[in-house]
């Protein structure tokens, strides 16, 4: 009851939560698994757009057989409304090229707000990949596990957060409720990974109730249920949480943008998320190309961080495209 409370709330849907739409998993990592394992056949494929979340793949196929297919989103922006046809159209492609491959695609994954480029996906560009969904008979999947780690940006043209719960069924353009889900957990927004807590949100009966039954193999704690429970309940201690997090967040983002602009690095504008895209190109010059074990990334990333004390994610595990050959999103310089 208190985590419906929580995404009627914060998510905003479409037509109300019930607490019997919602399944508690040990973490969004087992809500993944467990909605591909019981979507997809072994051989069928999930879209995911990229950049992404780096561990998507093993969540995804470690246990089901099924294909991962990464999509560049190869256009100007895509999160704004503006290009959600132009992404549209791209999809569109990449369906037709897995179903020609002998790949049936059964989902589209998105990454809501996404890591590692924090951004929020405009309500537009959602309901166009709905109905992109709806067309070709597939469910659509968004992991919202920063829903609430959004905060006010200084950059023009960022969307704030819209949940796909949000999209209303639009059943003259084969957008279903039932075929769109939402996945949450307690480890971002709230810092509590430990508590291992996931949430899979959908309004179709059946799913939820095969998920249930395997759900059996990712029971969470009393404690946990207990805990987070208390916590979501006292609307004072939330709200207040909630708003130094924003606060705080903004600080950072700013202090962080701040150097990098001293220092002449580009980045992608963000508005979400504990993370910044940044463009480390020109330093990969100084590296061995020809290193029999790491990429020029993968050095680079481990002299900053054994050197400098900073972590990098190396943009090629994230399924980033070189931004020396397009630009996929509006680079600050």
């Amino acid at each position: 009851e208190a985590v419906a409370r929580f995404i009627n709330h914060g998510f905003k849907p479409a037509t109300p939560v019930d607490s019997k739409q919602i399944l508690v998993t040990n973490g969004a990592s087992s809500s993944i698994d467990l909605v591909a394992f019981n979507l997809c056949d072994p051989g069928e494929g999930v879209i995911v757009l990229t950049p992404t979340y780096m561990m998507f793949k093993h969540d995804l196929c470690a246990r089901t057989g099924i294909e991962f297919i990464a999509v560049s989103a190869d256009v100007d922006d895509q999160f704004s409304a503006r290009y959600a046809p132009q992404l549209a159209k791209l999809l569109e492609g990449a369906i037709v090229e897995s179903q020609r491959r002998g790949i049936p695609v059964k989902a589209l994954l998105v990454c809501n707000p996404c890591n590692p480029v924090g951004r929020c996906y405009s309500k537009t560009t959602l309901t166009y990949l709905a109905r992109l969904c709806g067309s070709h008979g597939m469910h659509l999947v968004s992991d919202e596990i920063y829903a609430m780690s959004c905060f006010a940006s200084l950059e023009p043209g960022l969307d704030e957060f819209s949940s796909v719960l949000s999209i209303p069924e639009d059943l003259s353009n084969n957008v279903l409720a039932e075929n769109i889900h939402c996945i949450y957990g307690a480890s971002k927004d709230f810092g509590a990974g430990g508590l291992r807590l996931g949430f899979f949100v959908t309004r179709n009966e059946l799913l939820w109730k095969v998920c249930r039954r395997l759900a059996l193999f990712t029971w969470v704690t009393s404690f946990s249920t207990a805990f987070f429970e208390h916590f979501l309940s006292d609307q004072c201690a939330m709200t207040a949480y909630l708003d130094l997090y924003h606060v705080r967040l903004r600080a950072r983002y700013l202090q962080v943008t701040e150097l990098l602009r001293e220092h002449g690095i580009p980045f992608v504008s963000a508005n979400s998320g504990i993370f910044l895209l940044v463009k480390l190109t020109k330093w990969l010059e100084f590296l061995d190309s020809s290193h029999p074990k790491l990429s020029r990334e993968e050095q680079l990333c481990r002299h900053l961080a054994y050197n400098g004390g900073v972590f990098m994610s190396p943009g090629e595990v994230r399924y980033v495209q070189a931004f020396h050959t397009h630009t996929p999103l509006p680079i600050l310089n």
